[in-house]
């Protein structure tokens, strides 16, 4: 799987905490599939990704698996609800009517990333 070659590389360096989507996207330029690694600062870290059925099927919900030792303080959510507005503001102002001079690739990019981080901090 591509997630575990560059998320848990040996020869890579340390990725074990603090290497996941986001820096997926800056090192290699595309968005990873579920599953998904978030490091949101030292102390806000998850993993995200597809619950399945007994019988290996896909439900269409989500799962978070804290990997920071505690679960995130009622302050720590406030923050994360600020960001989700930031995100919605940049999806009704930049993406809705993007800049024509954009490539269609960068812009398949940028929409997949935010689309991501969206899904995330949800």
């Amino acid at each position: 799987e591509i997630y575990t070659t560059y998320n848990f590389c040996t020869d890579c360096g340390n990725r074990d905490f603090g290497y996941g989507t986001p820096e997926i996207m800056r090192d290699y330029g595309f968005v990873e599939n579920f599953p998904q690694r978030w490091f949101l600062g030292l102390r806000f870290s998850f993993y995200l990704d597809e619950e399945y059925d007994k019988n290996d099927e896909k439900t269409g919900k989500l799962f978070v698996e804290w990997l920071s030792k505690k679960k995130p303080k009622k302050s720590r959510k406030v923050w994360m609800r600020s960001i989700l507005y930031r995100l919605q503001d940049v999806a009704d102002f930049a993406l809705d009517s993007p800049d024509p001079a954009i490539p269609a690739n960068e812009l398949d990019l940028i929409t997949g990333y935010h689309k991501a981080a969206m899904t995330a901090i949800e």
